[in-house]
């Protein structure tokens, strides 16, 4: 799903967040809410009812408990209350609606969809198996809720989809190994939030192993992405835009961490940010092939922001790679600041921007010792 057709929904998703219900619909739910056929569990609740809630409900708690396919089909469906489901150990199961845009769940309240992975420390990402594809979250009252809430949920993917109008758009809770890919979210006061973990098996711990492939996330009016911890942290061909606070926020807090841009990104007029990294811990951040467009909406921005203001001599040493990056149009403090690392001592940032293009030259940054440029 390219961006332009991105955009273009989110044109439509503004109206309809300001339109009524269906008026005149004030029927219930059927009660015979889902058929089953193999593995398909199929929702037959009849779009457009006053609220749906109950019915979707019935056929999502059937699915995971069973381990099969909810398929929810094209239309629009109502939503009041909270979906909520608790999977059942190694029963992987999967919601799939018809296309983003096509198969639309719009929630009327606070509420959105909360899976519980259920995991300890027996923790198998191959077997805890979550699939979501081919559907709209949209809040049409008002800017609240979480449109999907992961808890304690091992390998899960999201694509073909749409998120507008949330408080959060995607709340990864002590989750790991996601790849959300096709899809686009907005307008939510933060796109994605992926916290830090803490799991009783050691070798988890903040392991979250999180891909973007092909997402934009803008007009969101705190973070577009907020990351605390993991080990790896992936964007691959994603527009990162237009949110007011900061595009991507990484707070790199315990053990290694690596953050890497893949294929083409593309960040634009992030008001205070692009890309803020707190660093605390040993970490890689492979900023590459990415391009940063109209930055520093504000006097004091920066596109990437690297903060080392809390490392002294001896902390976790660090390696900042911009290589084939490009910048334009940059004010304020420049295309890339390191912040106040006078007096700290701290002698471990290495810096690699040998192939970075900046646009105009002036906005080149120039890295002071400590700081090694390679």
């Amino acid at each position: 799903m390219d961006f332009q057709t991105r955009r273009n929904f989110v044109r439509s998703a503004a109206l309809v967040s300001g339109a009524s219900l269906v008026s005149g619909k004030a029927e219930s739910a059927v009660l015979s809410t889902y058929t089953t056929s193999g593995n398909i569990v199929t929702l037959i609740v009849k779009p457009e009812t006053a609220d749906a809630t109950a019915a979707i409900q019935q056929a999502l708690t059937y699915a995971a408990a069973s381990g099969k396919m909810l398929r929810i089909p094209g239309g629009d469906y109502y939503i009041a209350g909270t979906l909520s489901v608790s999977m059942v150990r190694h029963k992987p199961f999967s919601i799939t609606g018809d296309g983003a845009a096509i198969t639309n769940l719009y929630f009327t309240g606070s509420g959105g969809l909360q899976i519980d992975g259920n995991f300890a420390t027996d923790y198998d990402p191959d077997q805890d198996r979550v699939r979501i594809q081919g559907l709209t979250f949209n809040n049409i009252r008002t800017t609240a809720g979480i449109a999907l809430h992961l808890q304690r949920l091992g390998g899960f993917s999201l694509s073909d989809f749409f998120i507008v109008n949330f408080d959060i758009g995607l709340l990864l809770d002590n989750s790991l190994k996601a790849h959300v890919s096709d899809g686009y979210i907005g307008y939510c006061n933060t796109g994605v939030l992926a916290p830090s973990a803490s799991y009783s098996t050691p070798s988890l711990s903040s392991a979250n192993l999180l891909l973007f492939t092909r997402v934009g996330i803008t007009e969101c009016a705190n973070y577009g992405l907020s990351w605390t911890g993991g080990t790896s942290l992936t964007l691959d061909s994603c527009e990162i835009a237009n949110n007011k606070s900061i595009g991507v926020a990484i707070h790199a807090k315990e053990g290694l961490t690596i953050v890497t841009l893949a294929g083409t990104n593309y960040f634009e007029a992030n008001a205070v940010n692009d890309v803020y990294i707190l660093h605390q811990s040993p970490a890689s951040y492979n900023l590459t092939g990415a391009f940063f467009n109209f930055g520093n909406l504000t006097p004091n921005s920066v596109s990437i922001l690297l903060d080392a203001n809390q490392l002294s001599h001896g902390s976790p040493r660090a390696s900042l790679n911009l290589e084939g990056s490009g910048f334009q149009q940059y004010r304020g403090r420049g295309a890339v600041y390191v912040s106040a690392l006078i007096g700290a001592g701290y002698d471990g940032l290495s810096v690699s921007n040998r192939t970075t293009i900046y646009v105009p030259s002036t906005s080149t940054p120039n890295f002071a010792p400590p700081i090694r440029v390679l």
